[in-house]
């Protein structure tokens, strides 16, 4: 599990000022929705990516807005869900968790679980 979803580590270079993860977000690296084929990286089928956000508490056909530090890797969840899944109710939430932990009544949590 990411150190940073966890709250064990905080890269403060970024101006994060809270450990930790926001309150009910799941934890899913874009990675996991390609796989390497000869010497590229592809996009998983459709019915595989749905299998991983489903496995971590995600419906797919829900709203959903993707984070992570400044938005570079929550962009990857956010096409993901638009381009693949046809979610147009998904957003990559502008200023990621730079933005949120400079928010006091945004809750975070810190460890593996969601709440």
């Amino acid at each position: 599990m990411d150190p940073e979803y966890t709250g064990q580590v905080n890269d403060e270079k970024f101006g994060v000022s809270k450990l930790g993860h926001i309150k009910g977000a799941r934890n899913v690296f874009v990675g996991e929705y390609m796989e390497k084929v000869d010497n590229y990286y592809v996009i998983k089928p459709k019915a595989q990516i749905e299998q991983i956000l489903q496995k971590a508490g995600i419906d797919p056909n829900k709203p959903m807005i993707s984070y992570c530090h400044i938005g570079y890797w929550g962009s990857g969840l956010w096409f993901i869900a638009n381009a693949i899944l046809d979610n147009k109710l998904a957003w990559d939430y502008n200023g990621s968790l730079v933005k949120a932990s400079m928010d006091k009544d945004i809750p975070f949590v810190k460890g593996p679980n969601p709440y």
